[in-house]
């Protein structure tokens, strides 16, 4: 059996993680939410980078940049994608990095740049050829 490659163990960790971050919204988890969140986008941010250029990069920061370049050759326009890309980043850098008090209001904002940017990289990975069904149902739970 050969061993999956490093997109598809992206992808295989963000279903499993994926699984989990229903239960963390449902039972108001904040900050386990918006990093959560964050790592779902991260991990398939990852898969289409290493698709795309055979390399990933350890900085979040970097990984939004090279995607935002690689991303006008599949999609017309991208600012939509990367500004939620980046407004999640930022949520998950306070929820993570700072002593800032975060609410439901905060994971409202984490949803909904999450729901504005997963459709689009799922769209990207299945055109790859990659089955995301699995994702895709746990995602219309989440983004409804």
């Amino acid at each position: 059996m050969r061993k999956p490659s490093y997109a598809e163990r992206c992808i295989i960790k963000t279903k499993r993680l994926i699984k989990e971050l229903a239960d963390e919204i449902r039972m108001g988890h904040v900050y386990k939410t918006i990093a959560s969140l964050w790592e779902v986008l991260e991990l398939l941010l990852r898969a289409i980078t290493y698709e795309s250029k055979r390399v990933t990069y350890e900085s979040p920061g970097k990984l939004i940049s090279v995607f935002a370049e690689l991303f006008p050759q599949v999609y017309k326009p991208p600012q939509p994608v990367i500004s939620a890309l980046n407004t999640l980043y930022n949520l998950r850098k306070k929820a993570v990095h700072k002593a800032v008090i975060l609410n439901e209001d905060s994971v409202y904002e984490a949803k909904l740049s999450f729901c504005n940017a997963i459709h689009t990289l799922l769209e990207i990975l299945e055109k790859e050829g990659y089955n995301m069904s699995a994702i895709r149902e746990k995602v219309q739970i989440i983004c409804t």
